[in-house]
């Protein structure tokens, strides 16, 4: 999400000032009057505008099904919008250029929401021809067990990417878990080893490789993705991957549970991973990534 101030992302953030710009509590009523047990679990939120507009949308992803459900400001309740998947949502974005919202599942499905009208929603199923993950990944990538991740990135031409993040279990001193060498239990936490990064042809409904981003930038994570230039902003690097923990969630240091491991900066140009900052990772907190406008 994008913010013109950092006043404006830190009002967005604070679950009470979030609580004042939607006039509720964070509750989501279905129509059926059931209501889900507080607190409101949240894994994503997108918005179509500063939150300070009065047009404002906000989509989330949501509790452990991770459904979808929107609201504007000022209305009293959030609208469930199910999941016509019954599969995991993983990531959301807003196209301002489209003026739509699009949702990924964890396997890939795609869907294009029309919120613009409240009292009638409109989705869109956006199909493509699935593509095999690329070969041109390090060697090391077939040995390890990882799980994957997807994200919706829009470019600032207006075409989409689909990113795979590969995952994988790392040991107590930092190495890849491999099954032929270790005990599963004795892996600690999960650790970024690897992106494919597909562009989605709306029209054509395919999906063509893409191994280089130019001077474009990637920031995905834990809240919404977005795309910059190393152009206009010359301390990013570019032809990169800015990536944070997704999900923010709990691991372990010295058998103490912590926060804030799986972050760093992911290079096309030859599959590196470097860190962003020179304190330990133990002591900091989940990252998110915020743009002010100027």
């Amino acid at each position: 999400m994008r913010f013109e101030t950092m006043d404006d992302y830190s009002t967005f953030m604070s679950n009470r000032k979030l609580k004042q710009i939607f006039h509720r509590k964070l509750q989501l009523h279905f129509n059926t009057d059931k209501e889900l047990l507080l607190p409101l679990d949240v894994h994503k939120i997108a918005i179509s505008s500063p939150p300070n507009e009065d047009n404002c949308t906000a989509m989330i992803i949501y509790n452990h099904h991770s459904d979808l459900a929107f609201c504007r400001i000022g209305d009293s309740s959030w609208t469930a919008l199910g999941n016509q998947f019954v599969i995991p949502f993983h990531d959301i974005i807003y196209s301002s250029k489209r003026q739509l919202f699009y949702a990924i599942t964890v396997i890939g499905n795609v869907q294009a929401w029309d919120l613009r009208d409240p009292s009638l929603p409109i989705s869109k199923v956006i199909k493509y021809t699935y593509m095999h993950p690329s070969l041109e990944h390090p060697e090391e990538i077939s040995r390890v067990e990882y799980e994957r991740c997807r994200y919706l990135v829009e470019l600032p031409e207006g075409d989409f990417l689909i990113v795979i993040r590969y995952q994988s279990s790392i040991q107590e001193d930092g190495s890849l878990f491999y099954p032929e060498s270790m005990d599963i239990r004795s892996s600690s936490s999960c650790k970024t080893i690897w992106f494919d990064l597909r562009k989605l042809d709306v029209e054509k409904q395919t999906l063509e490789p893409v191994n280089h981003l130019g001077d474009d930038v990637l920031f995905l994570g834990a809240n919404e993705s977005f795309c910059l230039s190393a152009r206009d902003y010359p301390g990013l690097r570019p032809n990169c991957i800015y990536f944070s923990n997704d999900p923010p969630g709990m691991y372990m240091y010295k058998g103490k549970p912590y926060r804030g491991y799986d972050i760093g900066v992911y290079s096309l140009e030859d599959f590196s991973i470097s860190s962003l900052h020179p304190f330990e990772l133990h002591k900091i907190q989940p990252a998110l990534w915020v743009f002010p406008r100027p």
